[in-house]
């Protein structure tokens, strides 16, 4: 029984100690990366009437947000336009950025939606899915979701792979594409 106890007081101490080792090398540590600073807003505003409505048809028919529906679990899923907002604005080094965002109706189910955001950047665009379920949990089939925090009440969120105009042609990207990143505050 001592050796099992020598053995359960050594061993982590052996690990401790191989894994504090001292390697001999240089002593000069190098500083990080700089940070850059999100964008600032210069300016904001909510686009409303004739141009809410040329954005949304400019958006729906966008490839990128065609794409991102399609692919989606809800390729038939039914546009809400009533419910869509736009916001536009103005970033340091004079760039202007908007994001419309078009929810749709899942299945009968009014707990539950799904929304393509498009970024726009300086001409560049990215449109991201997301689904929201609100007022239930998600089922054992809904996975992915995420809890927030949304005023008295938690909302789930998921979001999707974010989808690009490449070279060949729309594509989803692996991480947030940049002029989303950068829109949405984490600069480049």
């Amino acid at each position: 029984m001592k050796t099992v106890r020598f053995v359960a007081f050594v061993l982590p101490l052996a690990v401790l100690a191989w894994g504090c080792e001292r390697h001999q090398g240089s002593t000069r540590v190098t500083d990080p990366a700089p940070s850059v600073a999100a964008p600032e807003v210069l300016e904001a505003h909510w686009v409303w009437d004739k141009g809410l409505s040329d954005a949304l048809q400019s958006a729906a028919v966008s490839p990128l947000v065609r794409r991102a529906v399609a692919e989606s679990p809800y390729p038939g899923a039914k546009p809400v336009w009533s419910k869509a907002v736009r916001a536009e604005g103005s970033v340091t080094g004079d760039l202007e950025v908007g994001v419309t965002i078009l929810p749709y109706s899942v299945e009968n189910d009014p707990t539950h939606a799904f929304f393509v955001s498009l970024y726009e950047r300086d001409g560049e665009q990215v449109a991201e899915p997301a689904e929201l379920i609100v007022g239930r949990r998600p089922t054992s089939v809904e996975t992915g979701f995420e809890p927030v925090w949304q005023g008295d009440r938690y909302v789930y969120v998921k979001t999707g792979a974010p989808y690009v105009v490449g070279a060949s042609g729309v594509g989803v990207v692996a991480a947030l594409h940049p002029i989303a990143k950068r829109s949405c505050g984490d600069a480049r």
